[in-house]
């Protein structure tokens, strides 16, 4: 999947998961659901659980950016804000509990 953004005149390609990929061995992509400053969100499967989740990938050059948001993110109990369940990097190597 590739999506283009226009910014301030130029054209900037954002790489993505297509449908049905497996990302880290446990999580199924359904379809992308939204992309902002730091990352794009898709909707997916967790394999394991039989769950449905959010799952946040980070753009290049931001991703020392998602570990810290994820934390505090993990610390607010609010409907609006999904729960921080897990943090992994490429390859599926454990960043954080």
């Amino acid at each position: 999947m590739r999506n283009v953004e226009a910014e301030t005149g130029s054209v900037r390609i954002v790489e993505g998961f297509r449908p049905g990929t497996v990302v880290g061995g446990r999580f199924r992509i359904v379809r992308k659901i939204g992309m902002g400053g730091m990352g794009l969100v898709y909707e997916a499967i967790d394999e394991r659980l039989d769950r449905r989740v959010a799952l946040k990938c980070a753009k290049t050059g931001h991703q020392m950016s998602l570990p810290p948001e994820a934390r505090t993110a993990r610390e607010v109990s609010h409907f609006n804000v999904c729960k921080v369940y897990d943090l992994h990097r490429k390859q599926g190597k454990n960043v954080g509990n």
